[in-house]
């Protein structure tokens, strides 16, 4: 008895096919958290103990996810040795590998070409859409699926635009006379109505629509690293109201962002109306490269801003040389004042939280061309490590501080404590404006 008819039963209906498919090149496009991973290290246990000296590969998007799925894979063994007489038993293990005693290995590599080069068995690559130098990988290992009619290649990912070779062997431009490739795609739908949880699709409103798309109804988009996409953002366009129609404010801040190498200076005001709705307007270029004014010269200019702004606070980057000038206005204005260090995980944390409150009608951007450009420069990429990172395009005269400064004034307003107040300002349209198809924002 093997170990696929003693768990015929406990696989779902997509997760069954995919381990009955006998084929050497398979491309699985999934949706997250349905179980494939689990799959994937059952599938090693199995190729590992069907027959003498089958070697197992496996990768993840660094070495760590690598042995991650190695450890599941040891789980598994435990699994089938309560069931399964007989079994081969366990040589040697460690965190990285581990060996039977019908000669089958199962190593868990770093996910880079050297690792794979030469390699025969069987390839597992968990999340192959998300790997840095994925090409380099793939020539690492062509040459032997070519010529070695017992090498195995699984991949399962989730997508991760149109790129790389993942996307290229879902799509057939990784065929070839000997490299035909068995397709399977699973989205979050499908999953459930073969037994999975609906409990995912509460996570819906935790995703930006790009994202869901992507990672839970199996998408290869063909822009995803611009983050903003300009559709987006034009739907955030600000309202124009009706003469004597009130604006409601509950919440006013500034953001100020200071580069640190031209005496760059941007300010962005936030308008909160207290129950969810948010407005970046009135940008303010204090300087660029094109004209640099020092520290010194901003200085009044800023202070009296502030003075005459009426903020609830005033959030000001403090790296670099900038420090000095949030110091002066933290000495000036005291608690009104925040002194802002941005992060990787201050970023990750707001920016998907501001794309999720666009998407959702809850932003009004001022159709500012330095402001929109701002917003459309943002783009989402990996580290090596597989966290999400958000860089910022620049251009000649830096429009991404823009961003920078609209995102640490967001921030500060998300940071409030949740309590209704009444609104500190209201504004009254004059009768030279006119109101717009988004009339009923507030």
């Amino acid at each position: 008895m093997d170990a696929a008819t003693v768990l015929a039963n406990y696989w779902r209906k997509y997760q069954r096919k995919i381990m009955k498919d006998k084929s050497r090149l398979i491309a699985v496009v999934k949706a997250r958290q349905i179980g494939l991973t689990e799959l994937s290290s059952s599938m090693a246990i199995q190729v590992a103990l069907s027959g003498d000296r089958s070697d197992v590969w496996l990768l993840g998007v660094n070495h760590e996810g690598s042995k991650e799925i190695l450890y599941r894979a040891k789980h598994w063994y435990k699994i089938f040795k309560l069931v399964i007489p007989n079994l081969p038993s366990i040589k040697s293990e460690s965190t990285e590998s581990m060996s039977f005693s019908n000669g089958s290995r199962i190593t868990a590599l770093p996910c880079s070409e050297s690792s794979v080069r030469g390699k025969s068995g069987t390839v597992i690559m968990d999340e192959a859409a998300h790997y840095q130098k994925d090409h380099d990988i793939w020539r690492g290992i062509a040459a032997a699926i070519s010529s070695n009619k017992h090498l195995r290649l699984l991949m399962f990912s989730t997508p991760f635009g149109e790129r790389g070779i993942f996307w290229k062997a879902v799509t057939g431009k990784l065929d070839g006379e000997n490299l035909k490739w068995s397709v399977h795609s699973i989205d979050i739908h499908q999953a459930i109505a073969e037994g999975h949880s609906k409990d995912s699709l509460d996570l819906r409103s935790s995703y930006t629509q790009d994202q869901w798309e992507q990672e839970f109804l199996c998408s290869f988009l063909s822009q995803v690293d611009k983050y903003f996409p300009a559709d987006l953002i034009t739907d955030c366009y600000e309202a124009i109201l009706d003469q004597g129609e009130k604006r409601v404010v509950a919440k006013k801040i500034l953001g100020i962002d200071l580069a640190s190498k031209r005496d760059q200076s941007v300010t962005i005001e936030c308008d909160f109306d207290g129950e969810s709705n948010y407005r970046f307007h009135s940008p303010t270029i204090l300087s660029d490269r094109n004209k640099q004014v020092t520290y010194a010269a901003q200085f009044p200019i800023i202070n009296t801003m502030i003075e005459k702004g009426l903020y609830d606070r005033v959030i000001v980057d403090a790296t670099g040389p900038g420090a000095g000038l949030a110091s002066f206005l933290k000495e000036k204005h005291g608690s009104l004042i925040i002194e802002h260090n941005a992060t990787h995980q201050w970023k990750a944390k707001f920016i998907p939280a501001l794309k999720v409150d666009m998407e959702s009608d809850c932003i009004e951007i001022e159709n500012n061309k330095d402001l929109v450009k701002a917003f459309n420069s943002v783009k989402e990429t990996r580290s090596v490590s597989n966290n999400v990172i958000y860089v910022l395009s620049r251009d000649e005269i830096d429009h991404a501080d823009l961003f920078s400064a609209s995102l640490m004034a967001y921030s500060v307003v998300k940071s409030f404590p949740n309590e209704k107040q009444g609104p500190s300002t209201i504004i009254t349209i004059s009768n030279k404006e006119t109101r717009s198809k988004r009339n009923d924002r507030y």
